[in-house]
């Protein structure tokens, strides 16, 4: 199910700036809000994810030195 937002009181340069990053992008300024705001949830679930993991002692400590690249 989808539902509709709204956002009251946007200033007129912030929207006329996301509108031509939208623009620049070839989107509509919907489709490209939609698309930050899927990525703002995607983000928030990632750290939730790593949030549990953020206390785990079970012996294992990585760091970017022991990574070879």
């Amino acid at each position: 199910m989808n539902v509709a937002l709204q956002i009251r009181d946007v200033p007129e340069d912030v929207r006329d700036t996301l509108a031509e990053m939208a623009r620049m992008r070839g989107q509509s300024l919907q489709a490209y809000l939609l698309q930050v705001i899927k990525a703002e949830a995607r983000k928030s679930r990632n750290a939730a994810v790593l949030a549990r993991f953020e206390d785990r002692d079970d012996g294992y400590a990585a760091s970017f030195t022991s990574v070879r690249w």
